[in-house]
């Protein structure tokens, strides 16, 4: 996720492991996919929120500051169920 952008997300991968535990690679990359898919989404809708937000206010609005706002707000909890 911090690839994608999330800066609030921190994970420290285990380079020995990844390259020699075939479960823990398929693992990491299914969670990294995931996290890059979440981010898209939040960011879409950040997005919209803040073109929304512009269009009805003379306020600029950072379409990026409206996106890391709506996923502090999402419940990323079930993430850790992920398999």
């Amino acid at each position: 996720m911090q690839e994608a952008g999330n800066e609030f997300e921190h994970y420290i991968r285990d380079e020995t492991r990844f390259n020699t535990d075939a479960d823990y690679k398929a693992g990491w990359l299914a969670g990294e996919g995931e996290g890059k898919k979440l981010q898209a989404q939040a960011t879409s809708v950040g997005g919209s929120v803040g073109n929304a937000m512009s269009s009805q206010s003379s306020k600029p609005t950072d379409p990026e500051t409206v996106a890391k706002e709506v996923l502090e707000h999402t419940d990323t909890s079930q993430l850790k169920n992920l398999k």
